[in-house]
């Protein structure tokens, strides 16, 4: 969830109108402006294509079970392989538009984000994928693991001469 204050709003709708990606709608005698985005205007994008980049925008990175349970307001992909040869689409040719991230550490899947914005934040995102695979934490639990499957095996060693003694 997200809070911006209203300066903000405006300061990025203006960014956005000078891109010639966004615009005031006129119109139906409403007390407040009203915008919408003219990205269609720039760029060749099919329903199904503009409602997964509308999600990667609003949200961020994400997977394409993601993707696929978020978009039903935008569009109604009939699976998760529709959703997947999108994003396929989207991220091949001459032109990507969006970028496969590194699958990180506890996630089942690897997420997708867009490329439309600077690319610091493409070097944000792999740069904290890279600190959260070497931490030391990481080492630590595996060196935990190790000393409890050796104990564990002791113990069972143990268990086994024990039975039989009692049973021999």
């Amino acid at each position: 969830m997200v809070n911006y204050d209203e300066q903000i709003v405006t300061l990025i709708l203006d960014r956005l109108k000078r891109k010639g990606l966004a615009a005031t709608v006129t119109g139906g005698g409403s007390r407040v402006i009203k915008y919408r985005h003219t990205i269609a205007l720039n760029y060749e994008f099919t329903p199904d294509e503009l409602a997964v980049l509308c999600l990667l925008f609003l949200r961020g990175p994400l997977t394409p079970g993601e993707i696929n349970s978020n978009s039903g307001r935008l569009y109604e992909f009939d699976d998760l392989a529709e959703v997947q040869a999108v994003i396929e689409k989207l991220s091949s040719g001459n032109q990507p538009y969006i970028k496969q991230l590194e699958r990180q550490p506890g996630q089942k899947e690897a997420r997708y984000m867009h490329l439309f914005g600077d690319a610091n934040i493409l070097d944000t995102y792999t740069t904290e994928n890279a600190s959260a695979t070497a931490s030391p934490t990481q080492t630590n639990l595996e060196e935990r693991l190790s000393a409890v499957e050796q104990e564990l095996a002791t113990l069972k060693a143990n268990f086994d001469k024990l039975m039989k003694e009692l049973m021999g």
